[in-house]
């Protein structure tokens, strides 16, 4: 099992191979060709019907009107014919995947959710840390310390998955891009899947409202960015976590 997840995520780079062995083509004949030839495997049938029951789900239930969905996922339909752009968006299926899940999260009716629990991160944490961690670091603030938080947390975070899938495309095995697609994407799309079945408060809850009980139609909070924010003149990170499409989604964090 090992030596075939290697061979087909990180193959060796053929000899002489460089950029410019890549698709160029627009004749999406060259894209029914390869699926064709293609012969699906038991995992194979998994992974795109899988991928396929998320982006009906998300078909339906984004409230979106019919006409911008259809022509939103035909345009998506093309990018996968044209062979330019297929070599690259089919293995990005995974984070397609996540990123629509994500953003329609928010519209699931609140009659469907579960109950949002906000005592199990506050228990955790004393049961770790023998207190509220999240609380006692709240109390006490500096700007030297927020800025040094600020870099990892609120800039490195959002554009590190892409530098690092160009760095692998660039340097890395052929297939490298592909198996690096593939984990990153399923890690946050089941990370999405638990946050919506499992919602729990994340630690700014209890600070701003202690053990109350929790409902879909409060907004987010930005915690300690909402410091950067004013530090910097801007709003980018309030407005931008009062709008979340998943407030309650701290278990499991996706900043990994």
């Amino acid at each position: 099992m090992a030596t075939a997840l290697k061979r087909f995520f990180l193959s060796d780079k053929p000899p002489h191979s460089h950029l410019a062995d890549l698709e160029t083509s627009f004749n999406p004949k060259i894209t029914f060709k390869k699926i064709s030839k293609f012969k699906p495997k038991t995992g194979d049938y998994l992974h795109y019907g899988f991928l396929s029951f998320i982006f009906l789900f998300v078909l339906f239930e984004n409230p979106a009107s019919w006409f911008y969905k259809i022509s939103f996922y035909a345009f998506l339909l093309l990018l996968f014919i044209i062979p330019i752009t297929s070599q690259f968006f089919f293995n990005a299926l995974p984070i397609l995947a996540w990123v629509a899940l994500y953003f329609t999260s928010s519209y699931i009716p609140s009659t469907h959710r579960p109950k949002i629990t906000v005592r199990v991160l506050p228990a955790v944490e004393t049961v770790l840390y023998g207190d509220n961690l999240s609380e006692l670091l709240a109390t006490s603030t500096n700007i030297f310390l927020d800025i040094l938080a600020w870099i990892p947390y609120g800039l490195f975070h959002f554009g590190a998955p892409f530098v690092v899938a160009i760095i692998l495309f660039l340097f890395g095995p052929p297939t490298i891009l592909r198996g690096y697609a593939f984990a990153f994407g399923y890690m946050n799309l089941f990370g999405v899947i638990i946050q919506n079945l499992c919602p729990a408060a994340p630690p700014w809850y209890k600070i701003l409202y202690g053990l109350k009980t929790a409902h879909y139609g409060m907004v987010g909070s930005p915690g300690g960015l909402r410091r950067i924010d004013k530090l910097l003149g801007i709003d980018l990170y309030t407005s931008g976590f009062e709008n979340s499409s998943v407030i309650f989604g701290a278990l499991p964090s996706l900043h990994s």
